[in-house]
């Protein structure tokens, strides 16, 4: 979206006519209006769900890395699980940031990882995503798969229905396409459509019938982003890019890391020297005679402060499971049929992770949870944010729905399960 707007402004230049606004909040600083302008700059991009009720939620975190001389756009997606120092919090993953401080703070904790600075940030909310898509008249979209997922507890519901092919996405179904992460890739897809979103919609914007519209579009962009790049700015970076930068000149990687579940849950452990790495060259930097030696210490440092855990989920839970109880035997020898899955007397109790991060103050809780049909395996956690969270993998509707209604106002999850995923967890922040 950033890209789109920056071409756009340079094409809407002679009508501009007063500073615009934002309703996301007020923008940070910006550069002086005669401050020269770099031709080599880094971005960070965050698109968020910023809620009147709670804190924002950063799903889909990016670092552009913009060469106009050579005409140049890096993507590189930031897994939202990657695990961090945020300060003031510890340890977390990077997509807390956000709840905690929004942009400020992922900047604060991303920018001691980098061997390059974050020059500005780029927040985009949903509803802007929406209306900027359909005022450019949608987007052209190659759909690699069938895509159906359903969450109706989510706020608005979430119901994500579309068909493989060549589609002209509306707003609303753009957003549903770059929300998508419930099939066999979760996250790491969802960022590869992310970034191919990205270069369909600078596309879009270069349509000639765009061009009646722009100081509409414009203010459309601007309205619904917080950003410490100023209208002005924005059109001057549009003007040196205009005769270089184009769609072909957009390319994009995604962080790699390893899985590491915790009594925590998952997150996502940089490859530190693969990383740094990474960002030199694509931000095209040159590593200064000291960089060997701080990227070591830096790495050790990274890797000291990573929680002790196991590869899979199904080890966790091997490791924190209490022996099984075998069944008494019945007459004639063997265990009997296996009880019906279900609460009650004869039945045999749903599978429930909880993953307590209150500190132990949800006991009158489990006890009702184990009261209701449940076999409640407790795992520690470290304390979060407000907030509680179920989230249904697989298995009985029913035992969702039971655990919805003895939790409510708790966020309600369905991603597609992984390896070892139980069939219901509870995360209590």
């Amino acid at each position: 979206m950033l890209l789109a707007m920056g071409f756009l402004a340079w094409k809407v230049y002679r009508f501009w006519t007063a500073p615009l606004t934002s309703t996301l909040g007020t923008p940070g600083p910006s550069p002086a209006p005669d401050a020269p302008v770099s031709t080599r700059f880094t971005v960070l991009i965050m698109g968020a769900d910023d809620r009147p009720d709670q804190p924002g939620r950063s799903d889909t975190i990016l670092l552009a890395f913009v060469d106009l001389n050579a005409g140049q756009v890096k993507l590189m997606s930031v897994p939202r699980d990657t695990y961090v120092r945020v300060p003031g919090h510890g340890g977390d993953r990077i997509n807390a940031a956000y709840a905690y401080g929004q942009e400020d703070l992922v900047k604060r904790t991303l920018s001691p990882l980098l061997p390059v600075p974050i020059d500005y940030t780029f927040v985009v909310n949903m509803q802007g995503f929406q209306k900027v898509v359909d005022a450019v008249g949608g987007v052209e979209i190659n759909i690699d798969e069938n895509m159906d997922y359903d969450d109706p507890y989510d706020t608005p519901p979430l119901h994500i229905h579309l068909t493989k092919g060549l589609k002209t996405l509306d707003g609303l179904h753009a957003l549903e396409y770059v929300r998508f992460r419930h099939d066999a890739q979760n996250d790491w897809g969802r960022m590869q459509r992310q970034q191919t979103f990205l270069k369909a919609l600078l596309k879009a914007a270069e349509k000639p019938g765009n061009l009646l519209h722009l100081p509409t579009l414009i203010k459309l962009g601007l309205d619904n982003v917080r950003t410490n790049m100023s209208p002005s700015l924005l059109t001057r970076l549009a003007l040196l890019a205009k005769d270089k930068l184009g769609v072909d000149g957009i390319t994009g990687t995604t962080l790699a890391g390893d899985d590491l579940w915790t009594t925590d849950g998952y997150y996502s452990v940089l490859h530190f020297q693969e990383m740094r790495d990474t960002v030199r060259q694509l931000a095209g930097a040159t590593p200064d005679a000291n960089a060997a030696t701080q990227d070591k210490q830096d790495a050790d440092a990274y890797n000291a402060a990573v929680p002790k855990g196991y590869s899979t989920y199904a080890a966790l839970l091997a490791s924190q499971a209490p022996e099984p109880v075998k069944p008494p035997p019945v007459k004639g020898g063997g265990t009997g049929p296996s009880p019906a899955p279900g609460p009650g007397p004869g039945h045999t109790p749903w599978p429930l992770v909880v993953v307590d991060g209150t500190g132990g103050a949800q006991g009158k809780l489990l006890e009702t949870l184990k009261a209701n049909g449940f076999e409640v395996l407790l795992l520690p956690g470290a304390k979060g944010p407000k907030g509680t969270t179920i989230v249904w993998y697989n298995g009985p509707k029913e035992a969702a729905d039971r655990l919805r209604a003895l939790v409510p106002g708790a966020q309600f999850q369905h991603p597609a399960p992984g390896p070892g995923d139980p069939p219901l967890k509870l995360i209590m922040g």
